[in-house]
């Protein structure tokens, strides 16, 4: 069976999903909400701020909305300014998914993105396996594509954790950004490796992982979030542009360092960039991304 949204429940965790757009929209740990989200799940149906949901075909920026493929130039319909962020418009954070639960702490959620939707040529069929284990939520994220397509998907939760975050992640280098948040060249840190680094400035940067999987600790004064992830980078966003759209749940306040977005994903514009680790799927290889997040209350 189908549904519209599902709980899972194990112990002490709830974890509210939509089929709008795979968005979680409750994470309530020891009866305590760890995530941004709206009152009204149909508020998720206008969602420019991609609360809880899952981003794609290509997430992150892409210069132009245009990039070579096969010989030909793809172009796809901007979104911000004259670019493309978070897949476009009609994007995956839009998209109705078939939401198929599987008992309390399992569901699956698919859809099948055609030929040409959002201006990304192929058709990609993607699968989220979500799986609940105590306070840990495991994701298994794969697109199987007909033609070699770009593919690179995150899941953009706002985690409220509180105060301003103490980031842990064994990474020596990220890509600074232009005023349009376009990546440069990989640049050390200006520490050798994140070790505490309290998160009281802007942050919108990707940040490259030493090795692969990778473990990423954030401590916040309600909330500690540990993420482990096979992703070649991860988005570290301070949501200084988040503003209030809809009713929030009780309690909350949406607005710049109302939370932090850590996105797994491959690099921005890679699909411009012959530089950076590739984002292009085929039918020969499909896409995968392997994620845990693990949420509790700090000490």
């Amino acid at each position: 069976m189908s549904l519209a949204s599902h709980w899972l429940t194990h112990d002490d965790t709830c974890i509210h999903i939509l089929a709008r757009g795979a968005s979680l929209r409750v994470w309530q740990v020891a009866g305590e909400n760890a995530i941004l989200g709206y009152e009204d799940p149909a508020a998720y149906a206008t969602n420019p701020y991609y609360l809880g949901a899952l981003v794609g075909r290509v997430a992150n920026r892409i210069a132009g909305a245009t990039f070579p493929l096969a010989g030909e130039e793809v172009r796809i319909p901007p979104n911000e300014g004259s670019n493309l962020l978070h897949g476009g418009a009609d994007g995956l954070s839009s998209r109705l998914f078939k939401l198929i639960p599987n008992g309390p702490r399992h569901a699956r959620l698919t859809y099948t993105s055609p030929p040409g939707e959002g201006g990304f040529p192929g058709q990609a069929a993607i699968t989220v396996d979500l799986h609940l284990e105590n306070r840990t939520l495991f994701y298994a994220i794969t697109a199987t594509v007909d033609r070699p397509t770009p593919i690179s998907i995150a899941q953009h939760v706002y985690y409220a954790l509180g105060g301003a975050p103490v980031l842990t992640l064994p990474a020596r280098r990220y890509l600074p950004v232009d005023a349009d948040g376009m990546p440069d060249r990989p640049m050390p840190l200006r520490s050798s490796l994140i070790d505490g680094l309290r998160l009281d400035a802007t942050w919108d940067h990707t940040v490259i992982p030493e090795t692969l999987p990778t473990q990423t600790t954030a401590r916040g004064s309600r909330f500690t979030l540990s993420l482990v992830s096979d992703q070649p980078g991860i988005q570290v966003y301070t949501t200084d542009h988040l503003r209030p759209l809809h009713t929030p749940l009780a309690g909350q306040t949406h607005g710049p360092r109302s939370a932090l977005c850590l996105e797994p994903q491959g690099w921005p514009n890679a699909v411009n960039r012959p530089d950076f680790p590739s984002v292009i799927a085929t039918p020969e290889r499909p896409y995968r991304q392997n994620l845990s997040v693990t949420i509790y209350p700090s000490a």
